[in-house]
């Protein structure tokens, strides 16, 4: 497929995907290695109708979005697969958000930056309203990835509390 667009390209092979797994019932899912994802049959196909027929994304079958509870009891995390979409990937071992909202946090960064560009930069800070700043510096990965990645730094954020 060329030097086209990373993204258009992972479109027209996500529906070259779901084409496949629509006409083939042996087929049991997709392997997206950009990721290192598995996604049985009817959920690729699910999210691709869903997603590219609205014009959107499907990023949950193109990037993982990786948190968990660190041992300091902040979560720690990490994204798998924008690199293959032409941008740098976004981690944090500090959060103070659960989880969930985590990976929820990574999406929307992830969906942000693939409609509008690499426009996040390192010292830039990011959040969810205008009182929230997380600083983003651009460093060396904490989790083995072997290009500079995109950190976001909770150190300056007030702490939320924790659900036991």
């Amino acid at each position: 497929m060329g030097d086209e667009d990373p993204i258009a390209r992972a479109k027209l092979l996500t529906m070259v995907c779901a084409s496949v797994l629509a006409t083939c019932e042996e087929a049991l899912g997709v392997y997206w290695g950009d990721a290192a994802l598995v996604n049985s049959s009817k959920i690729f196909q699910a999210f691709t109708n869903d997603s590219l027929g609205d014009d959107g994304l499907p990023l949950y079958l193109w990037i993982d979005f990786r948190a968990g509870l660190a041992e300091d009891g902040r979560t720690a995390g990490f994204t798998v697969g924008l690199k293959a979409l032409g941008h740098r990937e976004f981690e944090t071992e500090s959060s103070t958000d659960e989880p969930g909202d985590l990976r929820e946090r990574f999406f929307a960064l992830a969906n942000y930056v693939l409609e509008n560009g690499p426009v996040i930069k390192d010292g830039n800070t990011v959040g969810g309203d205008e009182n929230e700043k997380i600083r983003v510096a651009l460093a060396d990965s904490a989790f083995g990835n072997p290009k500079r990645v995109l950190r976001l730094e909770y150190e300056s954020v007030k702490k939320k509390k924790r659900r036991d």
